[in-house]
């Protein structure tokens, strides 16, 4: 198992420039230990290598309040986000924003809001921009 913070020196990789593992490799002065990746078994291509790290932003989303009152009353009955989150209270977390809506979960939300006829143009309560790795 390699971890995310191990280095790789091999700068003739191709995407050596877009990944986290190479850029460790240019901080191991900073670091009083590190995790080296040999290279004499790394035979990167045009696309890397198996271990390339990569940061991606993505954005979560954190309660839909502002969307749900928004819903006319005749069509209340059509959202039920009890059925969406599997069970009431991970329901109410997401709703009231203690629990974070992936952009898959987001995209689903927005299409069964709509389709209740809420205004989806006011978006989620609160966005957070998070740096994840892949």
């Amino acid at each position: 198992m390699i971890s995310h913070s191990a280095c790789c020196p091999l700068a003739a990789c191709p995407k050596s420039g877009i990944c986290v593992r190479h850029a460790n490799y240019s901080k191991i002065h900073e670091l009083e230990s590190y995790e080296l990746l040999n290279t004499r078994f790394i035979s990167p291509t045009e696309n890397g290598c198996p271990h390339i790290l990569v940061e991606k932003t993505e954005r979560l989303a954190y309660g839909f309040v502002k969307m749900l009152n928004t819903i006319p009353l005749g069509k209340a009955k059509c959202f039920n986000g009890y059925v969406f989150f599997g069970s009431q209270p991970t329901y109410s977390r997401a709703k009231n924003g203690i629990r974070a809506i992936s952009p898959d979960e987001q995209e689903r939300l927005l299409k069964i809001f709509e389709r209740c006829g809420a205004d989806i143009s006011l978006g989620f309560d609160r966005y957070e921009d998070v740096v994840m790795l892949e």
